[in-house]
């Protein structure tokens, strides 16, 4: 084994650097199977964000008039893929216009630790209608030492001159990522716990590991006896040596140090918005081990947003937090004024972090996608609307949606066929995206309205390139719609496109032919259920859910 670093405080760390060089390499994949991000990047949590800001906003302008001449800018921390930026922004100006707040200017910045995904920010179809308009702009921020925001596109600075409004922040799944320092309390003792890697030899590079996971920490405790970091930070860090029993913390100084800055920066007013797998209590930190590292791509640890709270105590502050859940936890925070102020604003907060939650949206998801056939259709479709139509959560389902469609409800179907535009308008393209236009496409298909499912199958075309799938299944709504053109035109489309020759030319062959036969053979309703053709008919419906899965 090898001796990486030895006797060091936690923050002081390489493995807390390594993060920026991690998201640095693998750019705008690092969000495709490696760094988990549904949980807050999803219409539904993008939404109660939204509602939350606007309203915030709303009551800040009636209270300071003055407040109406300035824009609001907007600072997202470690934005990645941008999905939530693109939820968010739509959800917020659709808000904005049915409040009639169109006057109140936005800057919105996108903001992470490296430049790398810039360009496919800038090039992203969501964000064209903003970035011409000049509301988004993209940074790199530096949460260990930035006190300014420095702007890519517009090349200018926001300082705090022209922070006449309070800040907002915006920041989820990024407090467990920067770094932490860990202290121990035992029988009214404050210890602080240096560390120690080591790492088996085969696992470097260049001195560096090359999986984080495989190397081991090793704790060295200390008594602390007088004044640790030397600042107001020291009244929190000795509460929780009056408050706690016996346990193994965490104390925040990346995140607490950044929040300073923030204050300076926004003159000592700002509103943050975060989630995260958080502590949120004293009882939550009680009586815990050592912190345990979770290794998927990056790495991260659980945040102490108790300590949070008790900063922007210090500092005028408030806070609303969402007790300990599993999964994540939500909390609105306030440096410089108090949410008692703001009751619209609490009242909506208290909906979004105390009632049915980002967490308990998550916890259903969680069991939706693991037994997804457990479910019928009007289940999805409840779900499916209570996602605020989440193209991801249409494609797990779509399988399920396939199965069901034959016999389901008219009503439900027609539901569901109503809201496909708002699941096509929630597709976010990413590298690796399933094809969700393709879905859709084939639902209606399966629904027999072959007129509605050509668009999107064009769509589809257009953003994922030629398929034979998807030629295939043009021609068979072209067929089923009598325009036997359009028809043989696709499936020979399709044929060019490596699909199977025999099976096409079956096709091209029927359809020349036997025209009226084979439309209702075809058609999802009034099935011929005859043997002879019920034996054609799975084949065709196996070839279609071939295509699903292979598109």
């Amino acid at each position: 084994m090898i001796t990486l670093e030895h006797d060091i405080r936690f923050s002081q760390a390489n493995m807390w650097r390594n993060q920026r060089d991690y998201y640095h390499e693998k750019g705008i994949n690092a969000w495709h199977k490696d760094v988990p991000s549904y949980i807050t990047s999803n219409p539904y949590i993008a939404k109660h964000y939204a509602q939350m800001v606007i309203t915030f906003i709303e009551e800040w302008v009636k209270q300071h008039p003055e407040g109406a001449q300035e824009p609001f800018y907007f600072l997202e921390l470690g934005a990645g893929s941008g999905q939530f930026t693109a939820y968010f922004l739509k959800s917020f100006f659709k808000l904005q216009k049915a409040l009639s707040l169109d006057h109140i200017q936005i800057s919105y910045v996108m903001s992470d630790v490296t430049s790398v995904s810039f360009d496919f920010w800038e090039k992203h179809a969501a964000f064209q209608p903003y970035i011409a308009s000049g509301v988004l702009d993209f940074s790199i921020y530096d949460l260990y030492h930035d006190t300014e925001i420095h702007l890519y596109r517009s090349r200018k600075t926001i300082t705090s001159a022209q922070l006449i409004n309070p800040l907002i922040v915006i920041g989820n799944y990024i407090f467990d990522t920067i770094a932490t320092d860990i202290f121990t309390v035992e029988n009214g003792e404050l210890y602080e716990e240096k560390v120690s890697f080591v790492s088996p030899e085969d696992n470097l590079q260049q001195s560096a590991p090359k999986r984080w996971d495989k190397v081991i920490m090793h704790y060295h405790r200390a008594l602390v006896k007088e004044a640790y970091y030397h600042n107001a930070l020291d009244k929190i860090l000795f509460d929780y040596q009056k408050n706690l029993v016996d346990t193994h913390f965490q104390f925040p100084i990346a995140v607490l140090n950044a929040l300073a800055r923030f204050k300076t920066l926004s003159r000592d007013r700002f509103l943050l918005v975060s989630s995260d797998k958080a502590y949120t209590s004293l009882e939550e930190l009680d009586h815990c081990d050592y912190p345990a590292l979770e290794f998927h791509g990056s790495f991260s640890v659980m945040v102490n947003y108790h300590a949070v709270r008790e900063f922007l105590n210090m500092n005028q502050g408030d806070s609303l937090l969402q007790p300990f859940r599993r999964h994540i936890s939500t909390g609105a925070f306030a440096c410089g004024f108090q949410f008692s102020d703001f009751p619209r604003f609490k009242l909506v907060a208290d909906s979004a972090i105390h009632a049915f939650t980002a967490t308990d949206y998550f916890i259903l998801y969680d069991h939706f996608v693991s037994h997804p056939e457990q479910f019928p259709l009007e289940v999805i479709a409840s779900y499916l609307n209570l996602s605020q139509w989440d193209a991801y959560l249409f494609d797990l389902s779509i399988g399920r949606l396939s199965d069901l469609t034959d016999k389901g409800d008219p009503e439900v179907i027609a539901f569901l066929c109503n809201h496909m535009t708002c699941i096509a308008d929630n597709f976010y393209y990413l590298p690796n995206a399933t094809d969700t236009f393709f879905n859709i496409g084939l639902f209606f298909q399966n629904c027999g309205r072959y007129t509605e499912a050509l668009p999107y199958y064009q769509r589809s075309l257009q953003q994922f390139g030629d398929h034979y799938a998807v030629f295939f299944n043009m021609g068979m709504c072209y067929h089923s719609l009598h325009q036997q053109a359009e028809a043989v035109r696709c499936l020979e489309k399709s044929l060019d496109c490596g699909a199977d020759p025999n099976e096409i030319k079956t096709w091209v062959s029927t359809v020349s032919t036997n025209p009226e036969d084979s439309v209702k053979l075809l058609s999802p309703h009034g099935l011929d259920l005859r043997i002879q053709n019920r034996c054609i008919i799975c084949k065709v419906l196996k070839f279609l859910r071939y295509s699903l899965f292979s598109r």
